[in-house]
C-alpha cells in the first residue's frame, strides 16, 4: 500500500527495522539464563492467545513455550487452545478465575499443567520449567478484571516479577562467579608457591606421628601399670611370707624357751635355795640327784669289806649309803 501510494522503499525499511512493537503485544521482556521472557498481557481472548502460540512457537522451534493462561473467561471456549498447546507448549500455569475451565479445555493437549495463586508464582514456576532456549509467554486468553486494575497493570506486575527473578539470578551469578575467581586464584597461588618439602607430605607425617603417639601412649601406660604390679607382688609376698615367718619366729621362741628350761633344769642357779631334805629313791620321780645334798652328814665309817674273787661286791653292811648307780645322771 505504501509504494502504490508512492512512498520511497529505503525510510520504509528503516522503520520496519526500527519497529519494536505495541507494549504488551508479544513483548519481549528479559532473558534470564537461556530463556526469554514475553508479555502477551493485550491478548485477552482466545483468538489473539492463538496467534501468539502460533507465531512465537514457530520462530522458536524446536524450543518450547511455558505458556501463563487465566483470568475472566466471560463465557468463553477455551477449546481452541488445546492444537497450539499441544505443538508448542512444554507447559501451562494457570491463575484466576477460569482457571479450572481452562484446564478442562485443554486436558487432553497431553500437556502438563498446573494451578497458581497468584501471577508471581506462575512465573518462578514457569521458569522452573523452562529448558535452555525455551519462552515464557504471559497470554492469558482472559480478562484481567478479577485480579489486576487493567491488562496493563496486569503486565506490570509480570515484568517486575521477571526483574526480580532476574535480579536474583544475577546475584546468584555474580556470587557464583565471585567464589570461583576466588579459587582459581587461590589454585594459581598455591601451584606458584608450593609447599616445603618437609610439609609436602602431609599424610605421611601423621601417619609416623600416630604410631609414635601410640608408642608413648603404651609406655605411659606401662609405667602407670608397673607401680601398680610391684605393690600387688610386695602385697603378695608379704603375704605370702607373713605365715611362714610368723611360724618360723613363733619356733624359734620355743626353742629359746625349751633351752632355757632345759639349762635351768639342768644347772640350777647358785643363789637358789637348797633343799632341807633329800628324796628317797620311792619318793623320786625317776631322777636321781648326782649329788648329794650339801648338807648330808658324811659318813665317818669305811668300807672295809673285801671283793669276791668273781667280782662281786661284798654284801652292804652298816650305814654307809650305797654308791650312786652309772648312768643315773640324766643330762
Amino acid at each position: 500500500l505504501a509504494t502504490a501510494i508512492g512512498c520511497p522503499l529505503a525510510p520504509m525499511l528503516h522503520a520496519l527495522r526500527e519497529y519494536r512493537g505495541e507494549a504488551h503485544r508479544v513483548e519481549h521482556v528479559a532473558r534470564i539464563g537461556d530463556v526469554d521472557a514475553f508479555d502477551d498481557s493485550k491478548g485477552t481472548n482466545v483468538g489473539a492467545t492463538v496467534a501468539a502460540l502460533v507465531g512465537l512457537g514457530a520462530e522458536r522451534a524446536p524450543a518450547k513455550l511455558v505458556v501463563i493462561l487465566g483470568g475472566d473467561g466471560k463465557g468463553q471456549d477455551f477449546a481452541p487452545l488445546a492444537g497450539p498447546l499441544a505443538q508448542h507448549a512444554r507447559a501451562v500455569l494457570t491463575i484466576g478465575r477460569d482457571a479450572e475451565t481452562i484446564e478442562h479445555a485443554i486436558a487432553g493437549a497431553g500437556v502438563p499443567f498446573a494451578r497458581c495463586a497468584t501471577l508471581e508464582a506462575a512465573v518462578d514456576a514457569a521458569f522452573a520449567r523452562a529448558l535452555p532456549g525455551d519462552g515464557v509467554l504471559l497470554s492469558p486468553a482472559c480478562a484481567s478484571l478479577d485480579m489486576f486494575r487493567n491488562y496493563a497493570h496486569r503486565a506490570e506486575v509480570f515484568v517486575e516479577a521477571v526483574r526480580e527473578l532476574g535480579r536474583t539470578a544475577v546475584a546468584e551469578d555474580a556470587l557464583g562467579a565471585e567464589f570461583a575467581a576466588g579459587a582459581a586464584v587461590a589454585a594459581e597461588v598455591l601451584e606458584q608457591q608450593p609447599l616445603p618439602e618437609a610439609q609436602a607430605p602431609v599424610q605421611a607425617q601423621e601417619e609416623s606421628v600416630a604410631p609414635a603417639g601410640e608408642e608413648s601412649a603404651a609406655t605411659s601406660a606401662e609405667e602407670a601399670v608397673a607401680p601398680a604390679s610391684n605393690a600387688e607382688t610386695a602385697s603378695s609376698d608379704e603375704e605370702n611370707s607373713s605365715p611362714a615367718s610368723e611360724d618360723a619366729s613363733a619356733h624359734t621362741g620355743e626353742a629359746a624357751a625349751a633351752s632355757v628350761s632345759e639349762t635351768a633344769s639342768v644347772e640350777p642357779a647358785l643363789d637358789a635355795p637348797v633343799p632341807e631334805t633329800h628324796e628317797t629313791p620311792a619318793q623320786s620321780t625317776g631322777e636321781v640327784s648326782a649329788q648329794p645334798p650339801i648338807d648330808a652328814p658324811v659318813p665317818t665309817e669305811v668300807d672295809t669289806s673285801v671283793p669276791e674273787p668273781d667280782g662281786t661286791p661284798a654284801p652292804h653292811t652298816g650305814d654307809t649309803p650305797p654308791a650312786p648307780e652309772e648312768g643315773g645322771h640324766h643330762g
